[in-house]
């Protein structure tokens, strides 16, 4: 009768180690094989809006919590970058600029240095005015991109560290934005 108990326990034992082994070992293993729903394709066109897309580089993810009606939240490395849907504006692109300006400016949590505003233009041809705050330990980066009709306003959040290594990773993004509003789509 030991014995039989004893074999029972070994072979609980055993199928319990088995068990384990498959949520540690084997079930990581093939989460990591499926693909990430969130990832986008890097050098590939992205519609996150009505008329408008963008080109994001390798690594970049939507932000599950992005409400595509509104906005759409882009995330890589300590970054986020955070584009609107076409809105229009009684505002200049000065004007917008000057606004972000100022509340980088009184913004008393943060002491914020502003550069000086900087305007291109995307790869299509329409204007883009940016305005970037440093602070000690993170950057805030606003762009305004004007078509003559419509207004497309990105944000772009995160740590020092991060924006130093894809300062030019976002600036080639942000030029490949496409907004197509006459079209209804890019």
């Amino acid at each position: 009768m030991r014995v039989n108990n004893l074999r029972s326990q070994i072979l609980g034992s055993s199928l319990m180690i088995v068990v384990v082994a498959s949520y540690i070992i084997v079930l990581p293993a093939i989460a990591k094989s499926l693909p990430d729903p969130n990832k986008l394709a890097g050098g590939q066109r992205f519609m996150f809006a009505d008329g408008a897309s963008i080109v994001p580089a390798d690594g970049w993810s939507l932000d599950p919590d992005s409400n595509l009606a509104y906005f759409t939240v882009m995330v890589k490395a300590g970054l986020r970058l955070t584009l609107t849907q076409p809105y229009s504006s009684v505002f200049s692109l000065g004007a917008q600029m000057q606004m972000t300006i100022d509340q980088l400016k009184n913004d008393t949590e943060t002491d914020w240095l502003v550069d000086e505003p900087r305007y291109f233009e995307t790869n299509a041809g329409v204007a883009v005015g940016e305005v970037t705050g440093h602070s000690p330990q993170s950057v805030q980066s606003s762009w305004f991109i004007n078509d003559g009709n419509l207004t497309l306003a990105v944000l772009c959040e995160g740590s020092s560290t991060s924006w130093l290594l894809l300062g030019d990773e976002l600036d080639q993004m942000i030029r490949s934005i496409v907004m197509n509003t006459s079209a209804g789509g890019a």
